[in-house]
């Protein structure tokens, strides 16, 4: 419940005893009015954030108070938002006095008060009972809690027995968790509230104060909410609250389903923050699902019950990506003139795996300039998504599986060398596209863009490319209008071997191959010549490496096998081809053998 609404509440609640009530959010920008505070008020200020903040430039101990009678302190309430930028010391530390019979809150008084910076290591925000220059501790909270720099919300809390409550909220909130309690009875009234700084001077700035509160207990009408669920492990699921939740209720598992059907083994409310709950489920999440929890019968501190509470939330380890498990799979090169599709260039992807999830953080695309970087961004087994620039994306409403980035390369019309990478730098997908693979004289004109027929073939090159054929020019963001499964079960074949020197040959193939078989294929040269290595040299070439010289004018013969192309079809065995380092001619060797000097028909 927010501050506001709990003074709601309480005005509607204990209207008879408003004299008894004292509030301040510093919201008007001035402490001098409404309730007016007085004091060292030269050396305070209400800041930008409207806290009421210490501002002074030397070493001190400074005061404010302001007027707030109480008849009595029984079933009373406090609250106050407390930060300091600094660790708390012996020489630096603040009060803040609920109560106090004196104007003057450095003398003498009947009071008490919450400290928050002591000397060593071990800062706690504690809870005093003043008498006139002593000071007894009621009971002190979490040892370390404020070691540091912090920002707490704080609740106190007096029965009419005279027994003490802390509760805090480590993180600035209203979730207060219960810290302390003790018993402390000599006082009984209160005449003034306020806060006093005792500080060096580089901490002359480092007090800060807010949603100050002293009245009738609040009482807490509104059940809390379930903000959000995270999955936090493949079994595990944290549940936030919008305030601290009932123990006895929270392990109640029959309070949670979880649609798709998952049960829920257990659950445990965290001991540091208790509007936190975590779920342990019996059964795993799927990787890359979808799933709503809701919530009945969860319980605050005040019994308010929650009802159909529901937060939706997913599960998902991005797998590492290799490469054509993401694919460049249509694209928009030149969009005029307009055939149907906004006037712009994009891209788009396509997972063609049919179960990997893959987050595009970090990604990047390029056509050989400085790549542009992709968001975070959940693309699932079979996926398509639309890449646009931020400032087109709006004129894609019908597309909703879309990327916007900063920038996209301006791609050339007549051909391009496109690039995706990973975060890592693997290189997913590249194409190396041309005007002639549209196949269409007409569509190369522009207005439609070049769609992938297989995006499953693991050797996408031009015959496997063209001009879309969809009414608007282009698919982006769906299944391509050219898709088509078209698997390769023929074998390449060996069609030349050129002969650039004498120690290397260059072998020539109908068809892209594996770049690894032909590293690792089989080699033979008649008469002998051994071979060192064998390399890819393009898509549809070998280069083979020599370990002695070729003789001239020499016949060879060169079989080879254990090569396959990218779909994994091998060469048929015995393929070979005969070559010759060509030799110097002589005068005769060659001879003009037929000349026909007049073609009249």
């Amino acid at each position: 419940m927010s501050f506001r609404a709990l003074i709601f509440a309480l005005v509607t609640l204990h209207a008879p005893l408003l004299s008894a009530q004292f509030q301040d959010d510093f919201s008007d920008g001035d402490f001098t009015t409404g309730p007016a505070w007085e004091g060292d008020a030269s050396v305070f200020i209400v800041n930008g954030n409207n806290e009421l903040q210490l501002s002074n430039t030397v070493a001190a101990t400074s005061q404010l108070r302001s007027a707030n009678s109480m008849a009595t302190l029984n079933d009373m309430e406090w609250r106050i938002k407390v930060r300091q930028s600094f660790a708390g010391s012996g020489s630096n530390f603040g009060r803040v006095y609920l109560v106090s019979d004196q104007a003057d809150l450095t003398g003498p008084l009947n009071g008490y008060y919450l400290q928050f910076g002591e000397a060593g290591s071990a800062d706690a925000i504690e809870l005093f009972e003043q008498t006139g220059t002593t000071s007894a501790s009621i009971c002190r909270g979490t040892d370390g809690a404020i070691a540091n720099s912090f920002t707490a919300g704080v609740q106190v809390k007096r029965d009419a027995g005279g027994t003490w409550q802390l509760l805090v909220d480590l993180a600035g909130g209203a979730n207060y968790v219960l810290h302390a309690t003790g018993l402390g009875t000599a006082h009984s009234s209160s005449a003034f509230i306020g806060v006093r700084c005792t500080y060096t001077v580089s901490n002359a700035t480092g007090f800060f104060y807010d949603d100050l509160y002293a009245g009738p207990a609040i009482v807490d009408l509104t059940p809390p909410s379930l903000i959000s669920a995270t999955a936090t492990a493949v079994d595990q699921v944290e549940l936030v609250f919008s305030e601290a939740v009932d123990e006895t209720t929270v392990e109640t598992i029959g309070n949670y389903t979880i649609a798709p059907s998952i049960n829920v083994n257990s659950a445990i409310r965290s001991e540091l923050d208790q509007a936190r709950v975590l779920l342990f489920l019996g059964s795993a999440l799927a990787n890359g699902g979808s799933y709503t929890v809701t919530v009945n019968g969860v319980q605050d501190l005040a019994g308010n019950v929650l009802v159909n509470g529901s937060s939706n939330f997913s599960y998902l380890v991005p797998a590492a990506a290799g490469p054509r498990d993401v694919v460049i799979n249509e694209f928009m090169a030149d969009p005029t003139p307009v055939v149907g599709l906004p006037e712009v260039e994009y891209l788009e992807l396509h997972n063609t795996t049919t179960d990997q999830t893959f987050d595009l953080a970090g990604w990047t695309f390029s056509d050989g300039g400085t790549p542009v970087t992709f968001p975070s961004y959940v693309l699932g087994p079979g996926a398509y998504v639309l890449v646009v620039t931020q400032a087109n994306f709006g004129l894609f409403p019908a597309v909703t599986n879309k990327i916007g980035l900063s920038s996209l390369p301006a791609l050339n019309n007549d051909g391009d060398a496109l690039s995706l990478r990973s975060n890592d730098g693997t290189l997913i997908d590249a194409v190396t596209y041309a005007l002639s693979w549209y196949q269409d004289a007409v569509k190369d004109d522009g207005g439609w863009s070049l769609e992938q027929i297989d995006p499953s073939n693991p050797c996408s090159g031009a015959s496997n490319w063209r001009a879309s054929n969809a009414a608007e020019g282009g698919t982006p963001g769906a299944v391509n209008s050219v898709f088509a499964v078209v698997p390769d079960v023929s074998p390449p074949t060996f069609t030349a071997v050129l002969v650039p020197s004498t120690t290397s040959l260059v072998l020539r193939f109908s068809e892209p191959l594996d770049a690894a078989s032909i590293a690792s294929g089989s080699y033979t040269i008649s008469p002998s010549v051994a071979v060192q290595s064998a390399v890819a040299t393009g898509a549809d070439a070998a280069t083979l490496l020599l370990a002695g010289e070729l003789t001239i004018g020499q016949v060879y013969t060169i079989s080879i096998s254990g090569l396959r192309d990218c779909p994994g079809n091998l060469i048929a065995a015995g393929s070979s081809r005969s070559f010759a380092l060509p030799e110097a001619a002589e005068a005769g060797d060659v001879v003009i053998n037929e000349v026909l000097y007049d073609p009249f028909v």
